[in-house]
């Protein structure tokens, strides 16, 4: 799938979304590529965190050399990304205690209480930049992502 790509008749590519390489990074025990995705509304811009792991890759081309290329990233989709908030919107309308249990998190812990406010923010700012109509449509393009 491109950026420019159409899923389900909506059109991702757009959308104000700006998506930024980091680098490789090591969380923890999770090595991964890391992106900041720049998103453009009336009254600023807000930035996510996105993350991919280190299988989504394309090969450089060897141009003759034997040995491997280093592999490049594959860059996320403007739907891939919004797949992704959408499905963490999700828990504006739930309960933290509600969330917790549909996603596995120890209702005792701050860390899990800090995502899930983080993604109640993102819910918020999905709201502020696009028309109900727009995550609607999204929403719908997107069930079988």
């Amino acid at each position: 799938m491109t950026k420019n790509s159409i899923v389900n008749g909506f059109d991702f590519s757009a959308l104000p979304i700006q998506v930024v390489y980091v680098g490789k990074v090591q969380d923890k025990d999770w090595p991964h590529f890391l992106w900041n995705v720049v998103i453009t509304q009336k009254d600023g811009f807000w930035t996510v965190p996105y993350k991919t792991g280190l299988g989504l890759v394309k090969k450089k081309p060897c141009l003759g050399v034997a040995v491997p290329s280093e592999p490049v990233p594959t860059t996320p989709t403007n739907a891939d990304i919004m797949h992704s908030l959408l499905l963490d919107a999700d828990a504006a309308d739930q309960s933290f205690n509600e969330w917790c249990d549909n996603y596995g998190y120890d209702t005792d812990s701050m860390k899990a209480f800090k995502t899930y406010q983080t993604c109640c923010e993102e819910a918020v700012n999905l709201k502020k930049t696009f028309t109900r109509e727009q995550l609607a449509d999204m929403q719908k393009a997107l069930e079988d992502y």
